[in-house]
């Protein structure tokens, strides 16, 4: 592991102390020396119960203010594969890119956010545990406060032309035989290649089966990524997500898409305040 070490201006320093205070927002243009600055924001469910409102639960209306802020600020929201050919074609980026995610592909992805997105014309990322998208395709009873969306709501989404569909895994989101896609003390290496392959293929071919597509870029469950893990991914996906709140430099280099940091949009957070903690 290479370390740099640098002296830091005393400018940088009062730009750093404003940018935690909230009040140092970048001309537009303006980009760090080490990259084009790309947020990542990062949701899980959309509810209208008060109840359920906090660190995975955002209100409808909130997700829909800060859509408004995103658009206000001048920011375009992109696909990860736009992201990834701009990469790989050394195409310019927008001049303000910013990504929208949602992990886990809840119900409320369809209900309350699919209109959201119609409504101000804004692209979206959705990640998908294959496992709970077959399951609850099944017939089984669903429910808005804990369901996945189906197959036929998935594929309704991708043709609305803004959402676009990333692998969650096929069935490494839970805790009960593993944490995430990290190998058990009890397995080998060779044991767990095998069979963390094994589920990295039957989501791909879930994707192929229910939208006619492989999914371009893997977002870690619960964000647990070590370098065995990260090795495996990286050789089939050319594009990744994990959960650390960090700022991302894409630099027109396909290695800077590998584990892209993301910020946890929970109830009440500040997206400006983000967007500028992003974008520093």
């Amino acid at each position: 592991m290479r370390i740099l070490c640098f002296k830091i201006k005393p400018v940088y320093i009062i730009i750093a102390i404003l940018l935690a205070a909230g009040i140092v927002v970048f001309a537009s243009g303006e980009k760090p020396q080490n990259g084009t600055p790309v947020p990542i924001l990062m949701y899980h469910q959309v509810s209208n119960k008060p109840s359920k409102l906090g660190e995975y639960v955002v209100s409808a209306t909130e997700l829909e203010n800060d859509i408004k802020i995103v658009l206000d600020k001048g920011f375009t929201p992109m696909f990860a594969s736009e992201l990834l050919s701009c990469c790989q074609n050394k195409t310019p980026l927008p001049e303000k890119p910013v990504l929208i995610t949602f992990d886990d592909n809840y119900m409320s992805d369809y209900v309350y956010v699919l209109p959201i997105l119609k409504k101000y014309d804004v692209k979206a990322n959705f990640s998908v545990v294959g496992a709970l998208a077959d399951l609850y395709s099944s017939g089984i009873d669903r429910h808005i406060d804990y369901a996945q969306c189906t197959w036929d709501e998935i594929r309704e989404m991708k043709s609305s032309g803004l959402c676009e569909f990333l692998s969650h895994s096929y069935d490494m989101h839970n805790f009960s035989k593993r944490k995430g896609v990290l190998r058990t003390y009890a397995e080998s290496h060779e044991d767990f290649l095998e069979i963390l392959e094994d589920d990295i293929e039957k989501n791909k071919q879930a994707f192929e089966k229910n939208l006619g597509c492989e999914p371009i870029a893997f977002v870690y469950p619960f964000g647990s990524y070590n370098d065995e893990v990260g090795k495996i991914i990286n050789s089939h996906f050319k594009m990744s997500f994990g959960v650390y709140e960090k700022p991302n430099y894409i630099k027109g280099d396909e290695k800077t898409l590998y584990l892209l940091h993301r910020y946890n949009m929970v109830h009440n957070r500040n997206i400006e305040k983000v967007l500028n903690e992003a974008c520093f």
